[in-house]
């Protein structure tokens, strides 16, 4: 059986000082997303701020895509990046990564005439020790990538992240 044990709406998630410096993002009904006209990168943290049992871990982003045109297809995720990240006596590593770890794509329903609503998940990871906060300092970056400008018939949104537990 599955469980959410973590997740966080994107909208509480802070932004990088480069991402607040360059002033090319917005956030609207729980969601990050570019600003119109605006392309590049921008990115987002949030920290873990209590220990995870040991076991079997999936990392999911929530992918709102307002191009109707164009859905996501197959195992693209138009720049969007999410590692959930530890430091520990000066070391920071990567604990999950999305895409990486046996991405298992993208999941969604296509509904004519609203936006696309998507989980991209990655593969089953395994933790042995769990997220342990005790022994380090555990966040969630998150990094959404625009080739083009933005406009309000095409960009994508995170409306959130989740981490689910599978068992050990």
């Amino acid at each position: 059986m599955a469980d959410v044990l973590w997740s966080v709406a994107a909208m509480t998630m802070v932004p990088t000082a480069q991402t607040i410096r360059d002033g090319k993002y917005e956030t609207t009904a729980g969601g990050v997303k570019f600003r119109v006209g605006e392309s590049g990168s921008i990115s987002f943290v949030s920290p873990i701020t209590r220990s995870l049992r040991a076991g079997r871990y999936v990392l999911n982003v929530h992918i709102v895509r307002t191009d109707k045109q164009e859905p996501i297809e197959g195992n693209e995720l138009l720049g969007t990046t999410a590692e959930i990240r530890r430091r520990s006596r000066g070391n920071v590593t990567t604990v999950i990564a999305l895409p990486g770890d046996n991405f298992d794509g993208v999941e969604g329903g296509v509904a004519t005439g609203t936006p696309h609503n998507y989980v991209a998940r990655g593969g089953q990871k395994n933790l042995p020790d769990g997220i342990d906060v005790d022994t380090g300092f555990y966040w969630l970056q998150l990094k959404l990538q625009q080739e083009g400008p933005a406009s309000e018939a095409k960009r994508n949104a995170v409306s959130g992240i989740s981490l689910v537990y599978y068992g050990a």
